[in-house]
């Protein structure tokens, strides 16, 4: 009995060691297991904050890329006024410029009329200046042949004193000798 109690404590032996081994196996394993589960959850920890990191850098840049889509937003509605404003004035511009074409026009039709005039006065002024000679000529002629009458007359006055004393003195010589 012994033999057999020997046999069975070697067995018990061998399946108590035979569990020890599977124990610290799985110990083993176990603990092989949970370093890689640790190193899995350190590095699931590592890619979730630099997840987290770059979450908060993304939403950092949609915040900056907001800010500056909102700021484009208001320069665009700003240079659409700014190009309706521009309109208006070109308009404006287009409106003054035909008006001031129209005004040219106007000038260049009175400028034309004046030139007409001016030629016309200056035909006319011609004309008189030419009147005016034959006038001055006319009036030194007139000037000479008065003053050519005007000696003409006081010769014949003249003449016609001597004459009346030559009468006068005949008449007297006549009446002396008729009246002796």
């Amino acid at each position: 009995m012994l033999e057999a109690r020997g046999s069975s404590l070697r067995e018990e032996l061998v399946a108590l060691r035979e569990q020890l081994k599977k124990a610290e196996l799985e110990r083993d394993v176990s603990e092989q297991d949970r370093h890689e589960t640790a190193e899995a959850l350190q590095r699931t920890e590592t890619s979730q904050a630099e997840a987290e990191l770059l979450v908060n850098r993304l939403r950092a840049e949609e915040a900056t890329s907001r800010d500056n889509l909102a700021k484009l937003a208001a320069l665009n509605e700003g240079l659409a006024a700014d190009k309706v404003e521009l309109h208006r004035t070109i308009a404006h511009l287009e409106e003054k410029i035909q008006h001031l074409d129209a005004l040219k026009a106007d000038v260049e039709d009175e400028k034309q009329i004046i030139r007409h005039e001016l030629i016309k006065t200056e035909q006319v002024a011609s004309d008189l200046k030419t009147q005016k000679t034959t006038l001055d000529t006319s009036l030194i002629d007139s000037e000479q042949i008065k003053n050519k009458m005007e000696e003409d007359i006081q010769e014949l006055n003249r003449d016609k004193i001597a004459l009346k004393e030559t009468i006068s003195a005949r008449v007297v010589k006549f009446r002396i000798r008729a009246y002796p």
